[in-house]
């Protein structure tokens, strides 16, 4: 089996964004395409503690706070999240 090296679920990260002030991130996923510019992209992430956000605007036009970015753009790893071993895989025990 092939070993993830992107970080978990749940990380939080230091990245500055094009244009922008350092800003720390909680990755919600990783390798994934954003449906908007067709780019694929490591990781898809949210400012923390703002949380995602979400407009939806009469002309069913959308603007999110999504923040995806790839690896190399990692300037400073704060925090991984990572669950005990035995929990691991299905969350449900089967008896």
């Amino acid at each position: 089996m092939l070993e993830d090296v992107l970080l978990p679920i749940g990380s939080l990260v230091k990245v500055t964004p094009h244009h922008d002030e350092q800003r720390l991130y909680m990755i919600i996923g990783k390798r994934i395409i954003n449906h908007d510019s067709l780019r694929a992209w490591d990781y898809i992430s949210v400012p923390f503690e703002e949380g995602a956000k979400r407009k939806i605007f009469k002309n069913m036009e959308h603007e999110e706070n999504f923040f995806y970015f790839n690896h190399h753009e990692i300037e400073e790893i704060v925090s991984t999240f990572t669950l005990p071993e035995a929990t691991t895989g299905s969350i449900h025990e089967e008896e």
